[in-house]
């Protein structure tokens, strides 16, 4: 059986429940396609294997910089045929441990969740994590085999990419059914930890237009997270300034029964509307797989493959203006698809299990060639 180590930098003792929700789906996928994973982590500045402890590692601050300093001597390299790392940026710790697991001939496979990333960048520290990846990931190439992305990019810094898409645990996300909507109310959904570049104030706005004009259709935005408080401020003065109080409601964050009970009254859900602010045109947001596996069309801006072409999606233009509420209801009602088809959809396409199999192909194909190298 073929053995990964998967690597992340991300801390699982802080304010991280999607990310962490992610990894460990990627891990049980891997696991489902018959492949032994590991999971190293950290976790209250501690390293761990599997909840094992390995050793102590750093504060926020510096875990960043010095997650990979001398970490090859506590991990038995021989033991993984295969490294999944989750990207933490480039320094001169991280390469020199890329160079060590090099030496053992182990493969070394690299995910970066956003791609490109560098206008993502904010805060002084971050500037400077950012300005010294940009010196080091030009070694990259010299010891990393493939990079996973979520981008449409043939290349990242030279090395071949393994294109993907996010991924759901479908069994853990219920069918919308029984919903309470009504015939003249529109209710649109968005799930999100949030902040600038999901863009909900461009629908706030494009809905203060449509009731300008006095529409015989209601539409309502209920609006389901936490995140950026002065981002979540804004949202909510831009809804007294326009009178929408009784069409946009605010619910914070919420999970379990209660996010299921909140669905069952929605007809849309409302992914990232404004990818433009992070400097991007595409993306893989795991609310739209969510939105999708309970069987919702969405609203989305930035193009999200696979998701972009089917028509369950309507594709708003990813750029900052307003736009005809009247043309998406009129989509929403003629659209021909039930919630039973738009989850097939998921079922069949958005799984973890389809996504992390494109990589374990990849290591399966590289044994293969390796096996007949040696015969």
């Amino acid at each position: 059986m073929k053995k990964i180590l998967y690597i992340t930098v991300d801390n699982f003792s802080e304010n991280n429940s999607g990310i962490v929700k992610k990894i460990k789906s990627q891990q049980r996928a891997f696991l489902k396609l018959g492949l032994q994973c590991d999971l190293l982590y950290s976790q209250d500045n501690n390293i761990y294997i599997n909840n094992n402890f390995i050793k102590k590692s750093y504060n926020k601050y510096y875990r960043r910089l010095l997650f990979f300093y001398n970490l090859y001597k506590y991990i038995n390299l021989e033991y993984y045929d295969n490294l999944y790392i989750r990207y933490p940026g480039s320094n001169i710790f991280f390469i020199k441990f890329l160079k060590e697991v090099k030496k053992k001939k182990t493969k070394i496979i690299i995910e970066i969740p956003t791609y490109p990333y560098d206008n993502e960048t904010k805060g002084f520290l971050m500037k400077i994590f950012n300005f010294i990846d940009k010196i080091y990931r030009k070694q990259l190439c010299k010891y990393v085999d493939k990079i996973v992305t979520f981008s449409n990019d043939d290349k990242i810094y030279g090395i071949k990419t393994i294109k993907i898409s996010n991924g759901i645990d479908i069994d853990k996300i219920s069918l919308v059914e029984n919903k309470e909507k009504k015939d003249n109310e529109i209710n649109f959904i968005g799930v999100a930890r949030i902040a600038l570049w999901h863009g909900f104030d461009r629908l706030i706005l494009s809905m203060s237009e449509y009731y300008k004009n006095n529409q015989k259709e209601i539409i309502k935005f209920h609006v389901v997270g936490d995140g950026q408080k002065d981002v979540v401020e804004n949202l909510k003065r831009l809804v007294r300034d326009n009178n929408l109080e009784k069409y946009v409601i605010f619910y914070g964050y919420k999970s379990g029964k209660e996010l299921d009970e909140i669905f069952k009254k929605m007809n849309i859900g409302v992914g990232s509307l404004a990818s433009f602010r992070q400097g991007l045109d595409t993306g893989s947001s795991l609310k739209n797989r969510e939105y999708c596996a309970r069987g919702l069309p969405i609203l989305n801006g930035d193009i999200d493959l696979p998701l972009s072409s089917e028509q369950f999606v309507y594709q708003i233009p990813n750029k900052d203006s307003l736009f005809d509420l009247k043309k998406i209801i009129e989509w929403y009602k003629n659209l021909k698809l039930n919630q039973k088809e738009i989850r097939k959809y998921a079922e069949e396409n958005l799984t973890w299990d389809k996504q992390m199999r494109k990589v374990a192909n990849y290591i399966l194909e590289m044994e293969e060639k390796n096996a007949k190298r040696i015969n």
